[in-house]
Parts: C-alpha cells; sequence; structure tokens
C-alpha cells in the first residue's frame, strides 16, 4: 500500500463524499422505481460501491455504464461531430 500525505487523503475524502453525493440519489431512484424499499437501496450502493473499490484492483476505477452499445451492433466507435 502506498505511503499517503494528509492533503492527499484529505482529497480522496472530499471526492468520496462527491461520488457519494452524486450515487445516492440513483440508488434511491434505483430502489423506489423496483418497488423495494428506499433503505435496501442504500445498503445496495454501499455494499457495490465497497465490493468495486477491493475488487477493480485499480487507482482509479469507473463502475458503471462502460460497455459499447450492443444494440448497434457492439461497435464503440464514437461519433464526431462536425
Amino acid at each position: 500500500m502506498a505511503n499517503f500525505s494528509s492533503s492527499a487523503l484529505s482529497a480522496d475524502m472530499r471526492a468520496g463524499l462527491v461520488v457519494f453525493l452524486v450515487a445516492l440519489p440513483l440508488c434511491l431512484g434505483i430502489a423506489l422505481a423496483s418497488g423495494a424499499p428506499l433503505m435496501s437501496g442504500l445498503s445496495a450502493g454501499i455494499v457495490g460501491g465497497i465490493v468495486v473499490g477491493v475488487v477493480s484492483g485499480s487507482h482509479t476505477g469507473i463502475s458503471a455504464g462502460g460497455r459499447p452499445d450492443s444494440r448497434r451492433g457492439g461497435s464503440d466507435r464514437r461519433t464526431r461531430l462536425v
């Protein structure tokens, strides 16, 4: 494990808080839309975030939505606006 300075830890804590604040409405909205209790959506978001953070093995990671659109034949080419 790398050595952390107090400034890096402070920056990581702020970044984690921002990610939490962005993910919170998403977790609650999915729970509400599926008819599950809101607490289960919150719990699933916390557990999922911990699991992805531990399993990913990357210093920086994105845990959602990064796959090519399979409805368009699986192409991952980007559309360029001219």
